[in-house]
């Protein structure tokens, strides 16, 4: 089964480091937190995380309307 797995596994980690690199080396800058997998009430969606992303730089009102259904 892990074998079927690891070609995915393979893309995420490309995309994570996409996300990660600086802007100036053609990345988006984001901060990394962390592989979040085997934590503790893991959601696919980390509500506080994503409502304070709204507010923040280039965040709009209809963005943080859109968070109002996203449970924590």
């Amino acid at each position: 089964m892990n074998a079927l797995l690891r070609p995915e596994r393979t893309t995420q980690n490309r995309v994570i480091q996409w996300l990660i690199r600086s802007t100036d080396q053609g990345g988006l800058g984001y901060d990394f937190l962390g592989d979040w997998s085997e934590r503790p009430g893991n959601r696919c969606v980390e509500a506080a995380l994503l409502r304070a992303n709204c507010h923040g730089p280039g965040g709009s009102p209809w963005m943080m309307e859109d968070t109002e259904g996203v449970r924590a």
